[in-house]
């Protein structure tokens, strides 16, 4: 069965041990309850997996548990096979107070987690001219997520930062859009 992902924060730090549930899931065109619902387990780094076989375009939210802020709780997902082709989603999450940072990057084609074949990953960091930082790459891979942490003593709240992850797989590298890196 295909894969999904999801990630969850609670205050800007990836969220772990969350007990995910269902709050609907509806197939479009009926309306109706889409069943049974997929089941989650956790990837790690705030980031949750589901299976489900995408045969009609489903719509639901998920509930990541009274323990999140109401703003972090639920997350709206919207599943169609024909919206999706290769898609590198990266989630960069910096804690200033350590002063580490913590990238998530992985692959979708055609809206399903990508967990074979991925030979490496690659994100590069910018300023807000453009001009190169740093990267962190690794060739490491849990159920189709790369994860990588960083110390990185020159950021500050007063900029604004942004990352590229490349991800080759198959022989091929899949790019990312720019992501912003939110300092909380």
């Amino acid at each position: 069965m295909p894969k999904q992902g999801i990630h969850f924060k609670s205050y800007g730090n990836a969220a772990t041990g969350l007990t995910l549930t269902w709050q609907s899931l509806k197939k479009l065109e009926t309306g109706s309850d889409f069943t049974p619902q997929p089941t989650f387990s956790e990837v790690g780094a705030g980031w949750y997996r589901y299976g489900v076989s995408l045969n009609s375009k489903l719509t639901g939210f998920i509930d990541g548990g009274a323990t999140l802020p109401a703003s972090e709780r639920y997350k709206e997902v919207l599943l169609d096979r024909d919206k999706y082709t290769n898609e590198v989603i990266v989630v960069p999450v910096y804690n200033e107070t350590s002063d580490i940072l913590t990238v998530a990057a992985l692959l979708h084609r055609n809206g399903q987690l990508v967990t074979a074949s991925l030979t490496s990953c690659s994100i590069t960091f910018y300023d807000k001219t453009g001009a190169s930082l740093f990267t962190v790459t690794s060739s490491s891979f849990i159920n189709g997520v790369a994860v990588m942490t960083k110390s990185v003593p020159s950021f500050s709240k007063n900029e604004i930062y942004y990352c590229v992850a490349s991800i080759t797989c198959d022989g091929e590298i899949y790019t990312s859009t720019d992501t912003h890196v939110t300092l909380e």
